[in-house]
């Protein structure tokens, strides 16, 4: 409820700022999209205009892999579910087509949408982390 709001929010925050900072160094990431990041291009906008963060954010794959291999890749996850709701108290994953997309898309990798719930922030890691490994 609202009492506890601001707690849960700054939670999700720390999360997703954990999971996006270890994904950074993961050799199969292109690129992590997170303004909070010091190397995202619109940083020092963000550090500007903001004194935080939410849970959702995204992270480009160096490959593209098929719908197959991304079936594979989420069938391995334990905390991260397929959702949309972002803002909720539960770890939501999507993998949105960048092929329908009306901005240029630089980058020809896999494109996935995180959203940081508030389950233990090693245990998001880790869940993200095993199911990269069956990426070939």
């Amino acid at each position: 409820g609202l009492p506890t709001l601001e707690l849960r929010i700054k939670q999700i925050e720390k999360n997703a700022l954990l999971l996006a900072r270890d994904l950074e160094k993961h050799k199969k990431i292109k690129r992590v999209l997170h303004p909070a990041l010091r190397n995202h291009p619109n940083y020092k906008i963000w550090k500007r205009d903001f004194t935080g963060s939410s849970g959702l954010f995204g992270f480009t794959l160096k490959k593209a892999y098929s719908k197959k291999m991304i079936e594979k890749f989420y069938n391995k996850l334990k905390i991260f579910r397929i959702g949309y709701s972002w803002g909720g108290f539960e770890s939501l994953i999507t993998f949105p087509s960048l092929i329908k997309r009306s901005i240029e898309n630089k980058s020809k990798g896999t494109l996935i949408r995180i959203y940081c719930g508030l389950e233990d922030s090693k245990d998001q890691i880790k869940d993200i982390i095993k199911a990269l490994k069956i990426l070939k």
